[in-house]
């Protein structure tokens, strides 16, 4: 076995490992790598890239069907990578890789709700799945029909941000955490604020009732977990 065969075969289990999850190809694209400081890259005989050292893979934007790739004119020796698929090219020669690009599966939203000013922070479905939940940092918590992606209510009162949200068990109660270091119980009904919990000395990041929906927990930046009597 000679001194060349091994040092190109190391290379290219080098560069499959720093590769190894780059294949996974983006949507509607070919990804194609090589251990070659350039190589001219032809897709069914139309010249579409030319690598370089300092880029470790190029995408090429292709629809779905079957390919051939084909590398030209390379001024080293080396390995060429499409898809899953490699193979060794000499120097000053060319090499045909036959690809197949299939289409990506889609997975669509099923439905968007808009409605917040700035970022959304915490997300919940009702116990009944009939409706969403929102913190946001506009200071709001929103409830929103899942079947329609209507606005049903804004809880307004929190000064700052939201950052956690949870309903009750019953499904009729939800609570905020916030950035003003404090926890709100709210009815989900008619929107009114319940009770504001203090005694975090810091913002309010994580919130959830008891099984019983007697009890609420809070986590803070403070470094500490209080545990409160609901009304």
């Amino acid at each position: 076995m000679s001194k060349v065969f091994l040092k190109n075969l190391l290379i290219s289990l080098s560069l499959a490992l720093l590769l190894s999850g780059c294949f996974e190809n983006p949507k509607g694209k070919l990804r194609v790598a090589a251990d070659l400081a350039e190589a001219t890259i032809y897709v069914d005989g139309e010249k579409k890239a030319v690598t370089s050292s300092d880029k470790s893979y190029t995408d090429l934007l292709l629809p779905e069907g079957e390919y051939t790739i084909e590398i030209k004119k390379v001024p080293g020796d080396g390995w060429i990578y499409a898809g899953k698929k490699n193979i060794f090219v000499g120097e000053n020669t060319s090499a045909k890789l036959d690809f197949k690009l299939e289409k990506t599966p889609e997975h669509p939203p099923l439905r968007t709700f808009i409605g917040h000013e700035n970022i959304v922070q915490s997300v919940a479905f009702s116990p009944n799945g009939k409706y969403a939940l929102s913190g946001s940092s506009d200071n709001t918590v929103k409830l929103w029909d899942v079947t329609s992606g209507r606005e049903v209510r804004t809880f307004v009162g929190n000064k700052y941000s939201i950052y956690s949200i949870a309903f009750r068990p019953d499904g009729k109660y939800v609570l905020s955490g916030s950035w003003d270091d404090t926890l709100k119980l709210w009815d989900v009904a008619s929107g009114r604020e319940v009770r504001t919990f203090t005694g975090h000395e810091k913002g309010v990041g994580s919130v959830a009732f008891s099984p019983d929906g007697k009890y609420a927990l809070s986590g803070s930046r403070d470094k500490t977990m209080k545990l409160w009597t609901l009304p």
